[in-house]
């Protein structure tokens, strides 16, 4: 997996030229842009803890270790977060 996440956190205070900044630049250097508010872990984390507990489950059960090494390579890529 190689695309890396640019997530703009729009504050109250952000204005609308600095929001719309941000999202052409994270497109403008080749970066999937979302949008999300400003809450306790964000997207990717809060998306990252059912799949990594499974993952430790799916090993305690004698699995495939594999699919510890998916989980980590689909959710653990490096991405950006910027606050404006």
């Amino acid at each position: 997996m190689t695309d890396l996440f640019v997530k703009v956190i729009r504050t109250p205070e952000t204005s609308d030229d600095t929001y719309k900044m941000m999202m052409t630049w994270g497109k403008a250097i080749g970066k999937t842009t979302i949008t999300c508010k400003d809450t306790p872990g964000f997207v990717v984390n809060r998306l990252l803890g059912p799949y990594l507990c499974e993952a430790i489950k799916m090993v305690e059960r004698g699995e495939y270790l594999q699919s510890t090494i998916f989980a980590k390579k689909l959710f653990l890529e490096f991405y950006i977060t910027v606050a404006v």
